[in-house]
């Protein structure tokens, strides 16, 4: 399972000696934690968490610093983050048109991958497959299909619907790679999703070096690790393509060509295709066993092979973007009192921006049920906030209609003040507010310089001294409790009259 690192730094200041415990939690779950023992003065301390990721999604968690005596505040002792996790095991099912040494080898090469699970179906001659009978769960299952020399004349109508089915209908990702036994016409069953068409077939065969097309430097799928150029894949080995004339569909596009003898040809080599939420990558020639087995001891190409199919399965895996609603709030923090605000975009079935469209947004927080309306900003664009959030926790719903018409949902999640800007360094700024006195023509004065501040407010020109008197006249007869205190007295004097005799 891959380990995701959580880069943290824990500042302190006043302390020395003392012993901290750094934890990462997600809810009340604790993920990892470290101690760190704390030196003198002001410091930081750099520390790597880690966890294994569970489920895919948004998720939240929390790094979190035990409490010492005589902190101002614990509330900057944590500190929250999402992340999105995604798929990290991907499921690739290869089928085979029959045994062969691009098949051992691809299939050797992907299972060395850790975070691919790989099963295979390799077709016999008669038909049928070694491995059993293919049916749609496998087919169903996978998150990308390989076909490697699949489809031959072997390969019957019912074993082809299914596998067509499987990718045309359900929109599996397709790496498709050539063989010298693939049957064209039988091919034709896929021709909607693959890259190319073939004008004319040839069963002669050619030697050919691969040569990657420079505009395509910076695609994913050529990327080499820690490599600035193309000049790689130009000394792969040769491999084998029959003479068979292929061409790039209009909305293809052609990563490289084929090179013989030195003279890159018209026709394509590797070519991709992204239309419709359907992504296919196709290698037009075959032997790319070669790539691995002669290429070992060569530290620039030994690994190009790995390189390649490696970048090629996670760019056919990865969906790309094609919400009719899409929103999202400006940030994943608030603090408390300030109003959260969403911006959202809407199109329709034609990926045309809808300006009519009613987006509502619906927040949830346990029990509290708060909704609103963003107003269009035009171009399918939308904007709008609530206020008056209470500290939590929070997710939202998008929903978008138009003339009766649901375009689409989308949802999301914010955090409301959990931490307050004013905890995150509660030590003074001295040159924060020596800069703001200097700005407003004031002075900053320390602690130590504070017994000259009344001198210098005198010693000012635009300070004059001013008297000021001011008089107040009570009035007994008026006041409420002058009667009473009269009584009071009057009746103090009778009584010790009375007691002394003088009555």
């Amino acid at each position: 399972e891959t380990q995701a690192p959580v880069d943290v730094t824990v500042k302190s200041s006043g302390y020395g000696g003392e012993r901290i415990e750094v934890m990462l939690n997600e809810g009340s779950r604790e993920l990892d934690r470290k101690t760190v023992v704390l030196g003198s003065g002001t410091r930081e301390y750099p520390i790597r968490l880690s966890y294994v990721p569970q489920g895919e999604g948004l998720k939240k968690y929390t790094v979190r610093v035990s409490s010492l005596p005589g902190e101002l505040t614990a509330g900057n002792n944590q500190k929250s983050f999402f992340a999105k996790v995604l798929k990290s095991r991907l499921r690739i099912l290869i089928v085979g048109g029959s045994p062969s040494p691009d098949l051992s080898v691809i299939k050797q090469t992907l299972i060395e991958e850790k975070n691919f699970e790989v099963r295979s179906f390799t077709q016999k001659i008669p038909g049928g497959f070694y491995e059993g009978t293919l049916s749609t769960q496998p087919l169903d299952s996978a998150d990308c299909i390989v076909l490697i020399g699949f489809p031959t004349s072997s390969t019957n109508g019912p074993t082809l619907e299914l596998v067509t089915s499987a990718i045309t209908q359900r929109n599996k990702p397709l790496l498709f790679i050539n063989g010298k036994s693939v049957d064209y016409g039988k091919l034709q069953a896929l021709g909607s999703i693959l890259p190319f068409v073939t004008p004319s077939v040839s069963t002669a065969e050619d030697y050919v070096f691969f040569h990657p097309s420079d505009a395509q430097r910076l695609n994913p799928i050529l990327a080499i690790p820690q490599s600035d150029g193309l000049s790689a894949w130009s000394r792969l080995p040769p491999i084998f393509k029959t003479q068979t004339s292929f061409k790039a569909k209009p909305e293809a596009t052609v990563l490289g060509f084929s090179r013989v003898q030195g003279i890159v040809l018209g026709d394509p080599f590797l070519l991709t295709r992204n239309i419709n939420k359907q992504k296919s990558v196709a290698v037009l020639g075959y032997g790319l066993w070669r790539w691995r087995l002669m290429t070992q001891g060569t530290t620039e190409t030994e690994q190009l092979l790995s390189v390649f199919l490696t970048n090629s399965v996670k760019w056919l895996t990865t969906h790309d973007d094609a919400r009719s609603v899409r929103v999202l709030t400006t940030k994943r923090f608030y603090t408390q009192g300030e109003p959260v605000e969403f911006m959202g975009q809407a199109y329709d079935a034609a990926v045309q921006p809808v300006d009519n469209a009613q987006l509502r947004i619906t927040v949830t927080q346990e029990e509290k049920v708060i909704e609103t309306v963003l107003r269009p900003i035009g171009s399918g664009r939308y904007e709008g906030s609530i206020d008056g959030l209470s500290e939590g926790d929070y997710t939202f719903k998008a929903s978008a209609q138009t003339d009766g018409q649901q375009l689409g949902e989308d949802n999301g999640r914010f955090t409301v003040g959990e931490l307050n800007l004013e905890f995150q360094d509660t030590r003074m700024n001295a040159p924060l507010l020596r800069q703001l006195a200097f700005r407003t023509g004031g002075r900053y004065y320390s602690p130590t310089e504070i017994g000259s501040l009344a001198q210098d407010i005198t010693s000012q020109p635009s300070f004059s001294s001013r008297e000021s008197v001011r008089t107040s006249t009570l009035e007994l007869w008026n006041w409420r409790y002058s009667l009473v205190a009269i009584v009071l007295l009057l009746g103090a004097e009778w009584f010790l009259r009375k007691r002394s005799g003088m009555l």
